[in-house]
């Protein structure tokens, strides 16, 4: 794909993005709703990081940088993660309150025994998406210092042996484009995916109130 391709593709997903962030909006509305909860103030700040998530990508994927787009998405993931661990935690108020206090969730008991550590919120997640994983290790490679910078910076022309080009601080080569779109198409699946997981908050908060506003007419 060419360099005016690429700035075509990333229009209609910066697009799609904005159509994203605003059913984030949405969710929080939903989880909010009538009741502020403990639990409400942890989804919402799950939810505010993706949003600034979703505002920073646009501008990088415009600008075709990717090792930072990389490891947004690996960030992206990370949001799934935290948003799956309640479900998963012997005692969910146990992972709010750690947020909170900005402890460690990996020590937190998880249901049928072990911790909430990130191999086995990886494990949970994977039941409902099997490439989360892959995507997972891949873009992991955007934050610790790997192949992934390696990829960006060095090339070999393939008309001259022995010779290698090293981009430091230029534009990509028009090759990554390749990888760019990649990573756009698995930050959109992964926001997708962390709104499905926020949906089933939303929706237990829309019963919760239900039930209370029944009781209360009784």
């Amino acid at each position: 794909m060419t360099n005016e391709e690429f700035a075509a593709y990333a229009d209609a997903k910066c697009e799609e993005l904005k159509q994203l962030r605003r059913s984030y909006i949405q969710l929080s509305a939903a989880i909010i709703s009538e009741t502020l909860m403990q639990q409400a103030l942890y989804y919402c700040a799950n939810i505010n990081r993706a949003v600034q998530l979703i505002d920073g990508f646009q501008t990088l994927l415009r600008e075709r940088n990717l090792i930072c787009v990389s490891a947004i998405v690996r960030l992206q993931i990370d949001n799934c993660a935290r948003t799956a661990a309640p479900l998963l935690a012997e005692n969910e108020q146990d992972v709010f309150e750690a947020v909170v206090k900005g402890d460690r969730i990996d020590k937190i008991k998880a249901k049928g025994g072990g911790t909430l550590t990130d191999a086995k919120l990886a494990d949970f997640l994977s039941r409902y998406d099997d490439q989360i994983k892959t995507v997972y290790q891949s873009t992991s490679g955007a934050i610790h210092f790997s192949e992934k910078a390696f990829y960006a910076c060095v090339s070999a022309p393939t008309d001259k042996e022995y010779q290698i080009t090293l981009n430091i601080g230029n534009p990509l080569e028009e090759k990554c484009n390749g990888p760019l779109i990649e990573c756009a198409e698995a930050f959109c699946h992964y926001i997708r995916f962390h709104q499905r997981l926020l949906s089933l908050e939303a929706e237990w908060k829309a019963d919760f109130e239900k039930r209370n506003n029944d009781s209360l007419t009784l």
